[in-house]
């Protein structure tokens, strides 16, 4: 019998032994309890891609089916549990962490950006991928998913069944429940595609930006196969001033990607690598990409731009970071301001009422991403970022189509401080009264949380 107990009851005390048994008794499945668990096993469970997120949870039930999932539910209210629902463990601010209880499902598929994003929280909070340009949204493509309510019921959703209930997780995140299976459409992918990138001198960046501005109409015109990630960082050992990089991804052949891209290479790049490749290679992670294992610690902020490019907004963005760079020195070595551009045809063509997702706009998507090693607090990076973003944020304000439209594409590389009509825009009261209906007791408020509707 287990000795452990745990103070993660919501209103306080202790969770007795019993109760602890009671869950092994409920389950078919494996349980690591927090002291008992071999420390291998328990660190790989509550591992997550950012390390500043890191919590050490009492209880991680590694559910196998519905009725697993359903039984934990019901167990948690009981006892009045703190919990939380893992994917993928990719949020950046800490959402599928706790110490509490953490319902772990580890199922990954190549659909983000980067192939080790779970499934389930890149489709409910919306989703962009390099196919995003020419297929739509994650959530898109999603044709019908299993919900695991709170109250214990298995519901199917889908534009037949419960379509209420299949147009709110649609952008609604893991606010109505835990998505155990998820049903998509697929696309016939013709062969490799074109993946290069390219790497400027600091003294480029004014020219960068200025080419910068052409370089949403390039995509817009590439009928959704070309995306482009600029970024602006210290790569290089001995750069003083951050540096432009330019990640190209086109969905064809190489000699067509360097024509439509032909003023990025006429710039004259220090460096340029790329060629065709597999589309599973393009998100491919390795230390390259994500930084040296002393780094692993991230706060990232965003905010979408127009598409009629602002380049003082970013010059100020890219100043604020070389700031950081100064500031901090190595610890904050691979620190970046990203810029996405890509074709959004495809998923503006649904409207804002569509699904729960509310920003459905044109627009380039600029984010600020400090990455940083154990030796500066997590609190003052927060600070320093939102800092950065709430300029850009500002100062773009008299330029946003609407006040009710939402802010986010994919909340997960939003900083968690937003507020959920800030994220929902003008879909909210809908959500607040589907809440109401599949969530009335308000059990999942752990993503940007729905309040259930008042009668």
């Amino acid at each position: 019998m287990a000795s452990t107990s745990f103070n993660i009851i919501r209103n306080g005390g202790e969770l007795p032994v019993i109760a602890i048994e009671e869950l092994r008794s409920l389950v078919k499945c494996e349980v690591l309890i927090k002291g008992e668990a071999k420390e291998e096993a328990y660190v790989a469970a509550i591992d997550r891609f950012n390390k500043a997120c890191i919590q050490e949870a009492a209880i991680i039930v590694f559910c196998e089916s519905e009725v697993d999932i359903a039984s934990v539910l019901l167990y948690v209210q009981k006892w009045n549990i703190e919990f939380t629902i893992s994917s993928g463990g990719h949020s950046y601010y800490g959402a599928s962490s706790t110490h509490g209880l953490v319902i772990a499902e580890g199922y990954s598929v190549v659909m983000g950006a980067v192939n080790d994003t779970g499934i389930a929280g890149l489709t409910l909070g919306g989703g962009t991928g390099m196919l995003t340009g020419q297929y739509g949204l994650v959530i898109d493509n999603l044709l019908a998913a299993r919900v695991v309510l709170a109250d214990g019921r298995v519901l199917e959703a889908s534009a037949e069944k419960n379509p209420d209930l299949f147009w709110a997780i649609k952008g609604g995140g893991s606010n109505f429940g835990v998505v155990s299976e998820f049903t998509y459409r697929i696309h016939k992918q013709n062969g490799d595609v074109y993946f290069g990138i390219l790497i400027y001198a600091p003294d480029k960046v004014d020219q960068f930006l200025e080419l910068a501005k052409t370089f949403y109409k390039i995509v817009d015109a590439s009928a959704g196969k070309l995306a482009i990630f600029a970024f602006f960082t210290r790569k290089l050992p001995g750069v003083l001033k951050a540096q432009p990089m330019c990640l190209i991804f086109y969905d064809g052949p190489e000699e067509e990607a360097k024509r439509l891209l032909a003023s990025a290479y006429d710039l004259g790049p220090i460096a340029q690598m790329g060629g065709m490749k597999k589309l599973a290679e393009c998100t491919e992670t390795n230390e390259q990409v994500l930084g040296p294992p002393t780094h692993q610690r991230y706060t990232t902020s965003n905010a979408q731009l127009p598409i009629d490019l602002d380049t003082d907004v970013l010059r100020t963005l890219i100043q604020d970071m070389d700031t950081i760079f100064d500031k901090y020195g190595p610890a904050v070595a691979p620190s970046k301001v990203g810029i996405e551009f890509r074709s959004y045809n495809k998923s503006t063509s649904i409207p804002i009422e569509g699904t729960a997702l509310a920003s459905r706009r044109p627009a380039i998507l600029a984010l600020a991403e400090v990455q940083y090693d154990a030796s500066i607090s997590d609190s003052t990076m927060r600070a320093e970022v939102k800092s950065m973003v709430d300029k850009v944020r500002e100062s773009i304000k008299s330029k946003r189509e609407g006040p009710k439209d939402g802010a986010y594409f994919n909340a997960n590389i939003g900083s968690g401080t937003e507020k959920s009509n800030e994220m929902f825009g003008e879909n909210l009261p809908r959500l607040r009264d589907l809440k109401r209906k599949y969530d009335p007791d308000f059990i999942f408020r752990r993503w940007y949380p729905i309040e259930p509707a008042t009668v």
